[in-house]
């Protein structure tokens, strides 16, 4: 996830699940003062498989919201959304999308005709 703070630019590892109504990620401890201070942030997930001639990117433009532990149920994805830490001190945040954007991708990286997003 990358977000521009007053600092610079932050970019974040973030753990994550989508659950058909909204983009859940699991952040490290200190991620709620990123969230309550930045502006929009970018998130960028893709995929490719070994054997598979396809790949795809998504990318989802946002702000974030700080989730109270009453909103998450992490087990109820499938597979559950891990915790960044262990202590389990880790914080879920809401990305609020204001923009998705996705890609299929061939084997060799060329855009697929007709696949022009999410």
């Amino acid at each position: 996830m990358l977000s521009a703070t007053t600092d610079g630019l932050a970019v974040v590892p973030v753990n994550y699940r989508f659950d058909g109504d909204r983009l859940v990620l699991s952040a490290p401890p200190g991620l709620e003062e990123l969230a309550a201070a930045s502006g929009p942030v970018t998130f960028e997930v893709d995929q490719h498989e070994e054997g598979l001639p396809w790949s795809w990117v998504v990318v989802v433009q946002g702000t974030l919201r700080v989730l109270d532990a009453d909103d998450v149920d992490a087990s109820h994805f499938d597979p559950p959304l891990a915790a960044w830490s262990a202590d389990g001190g880790s914080p879920y945040l809401e990305l609020v999308a204001r923009s998705w954007t996705g890609r299929e991708l061939s084997r060799h990286h060329q855009l697929i005709p007709g696949a022009d997003g999410c």
